[in-house]
């Protein structure tokens, strides 16, 4: 995969398991920094997560760096599934609960948006 979808890869799935974190988990949080490399790019991504979604998100950056497919494809739509059974499970839950409540969160925007506009 290009360069540029890998950051665009982890940065995504780095900001889903945030949002599941921040909304799930009452445990005490670490802050950090996952500082990770791509072919000769580095990227830092900064995070204030429980040890349970650090660990997922270092898990996930993992099988980022590790996929054999140049054009990489979906995870779900992949032949041969990167993820052990447990991790998988944890990260489409959060995949799932993140991109509902981000859809939520665009609607929401819009609709102030045009409520603003209108004069309501």
């Amino acid at each position: 995969m290009t360069v540029e979808k890998f950051e665009e890869q982890i940065t995504t799935v780095a900001r889903f398991i945030q949002i599941y974190c921040d909304d799930k988990h009452d445990t005490d949080r670490l802050s950090g920094t996952l500082t990770t490399e791509y072919h000769g790019a580095k990227f830092e991504i900064n995070y204030h997560l429980c040890p349970e979604c650090e660990h997922l998100l270092r898990y996930a950056d993992a099988r980022l760096r590790a996929c054999p497919h140049e054009d990489k494809p979906m995870c779900h739509n992949c032949k041969k599934i990167c993820y052990e059974k447990q991790e998988l499970r944890q990260i489409v839950s959060i995949m799932r609960y993140s991109g509902i409540k981000l859809g939520l969160s665009k609607i929401k925007e819009k609709v102030c948006s045009f409520k603003s506009k209108i004069g309501m």
